[in-house]
């Protein structure tokens, strides 16, 4: 298949998506509605790791996991996600906002509320279409069409391919319990110069895929996939899954790196804590992540 075919079908069943509501589609596959603003404690996460290295492997999902690990440092980051739209709007959207608008701007895009959109919270028309026109060309042809072509579908109701949040979520999503860049001006224009430099690369694909001719990473940042380990495995779900942990660890984790794999609420982490995995898996700091030392010189 060639680019311009899979661009598309991605537009295609995108516009199937249009307009449906996240709860009535919560499978993981090639295509799906999914959250376009964080809903985890990234913040609160980073305070216990310190970031550093350059490179970096990340779920794509909203895109905040990527642009916190930036904000952090990162400049060569690898993304992934088993759902292929969420490269359209992370790093063709979502980047380019950031890139082109100011902090003011960038928080009224996410900001847009009214009794068309209740109870949900849609982008500032306005703004997003200033974004898709600032776009690479790749991206702003999806935007166009998709923009269009789902206006006619449903020209009474605001259409996405991603849910942002409700009006009493948004105020917690922005604060300082989500994402770092989105806290002041200073941080926000410190995420716009280190995006100057970032290299980013996306894949289509299942955390399952993840293999050692991937090659190393300083930082590997999986946020709570893990938490659906029941989903990933047919049998023995948890100790497949812990398994599917070190493996990563072992194989794509630089000495002295860190491997990002629980948020504070994980359930995974409870099961961790109550099968006593803590000393035979290193985890350390609340069982949110694992260090891997750093090798002697001899």
């Amino acid at each position: 298949m060639t680019v311009s075919e899979q661009r598309r079908k991605d537009l295609e069943e995108a516009l199937k998506l249009s307009g449906k509501k996240i709860k009535e589609v919560t499978d993981f596959k090639e295509y799906n509605i999914f959250f376009g603003l964080t809903n985890e404690y990234l913040q609160d996460l980073w305070s216990r790791f310190r970031i550093s290295g350059e490179t970096g492997l990340s779920v794509l999902a909203s895109g905040d996991q990527m642009l916190n690990l930036i904000y952090k440092g990162v400049s060569k980051i690898d993304t992934f996600d088993i759902n292929r739209l969420t490269e359209y709007y992370a790093i063709g959207f979502k980047k380019r906002a950031i890139e082109c608008l100011s902090y003011e701007q960038f928080i009224k895009l996410f900001d847009y509320y009214d009794r068309n959109t209740a109870p949900y919270y849609f982008l500032n028309p306005e703004l997003e279409k200033y974004v898709i026109e600032n776009m690479e060309e790749e991206y702003k042809r999806f935007w166009q069409e998709f923009l269009y072509r789902s206006k006619e579908l449903n020209p009474t109701k605001p259409n996405s391919i991603f849910i942002l949040a409700q009006k009493s979520e948004l105020k917690w999503v922005k604060s300082n319990h989500s994402n770092i860049y989105m806290n002041n001006i200073k941080n926000y224009q410190k995420l716009q110069q280190n995006l100057l430099d970032a290299k980013i690369t996306f894949q289509q694909m299942n955390i399952l895929d993840i293999s050692p001719n991937m090659g190393k990473y300083d930082t590997i940042f999986l946020s709570n996939i893990f938490d659906y380990y029941e989903d990933m495995f047919d049998e023995n779900p948890f100790d497949e899954a812990l398994k599917l942990a070190k493996s990563i660890y072992e194989n794509n984790l630089q000495d002295g790196g860190q491997l990002i794999f629980i948020h504070l609420f994980s359930r995974f982490l409870s099961r961790l804590m109550d099968e006593n995995y803590v000393e035979d898996t290193r985890l350390y700091d609340l069982a949110l992540g694992w260090k891997k030392p750093r090798s002697r010189k001899r």
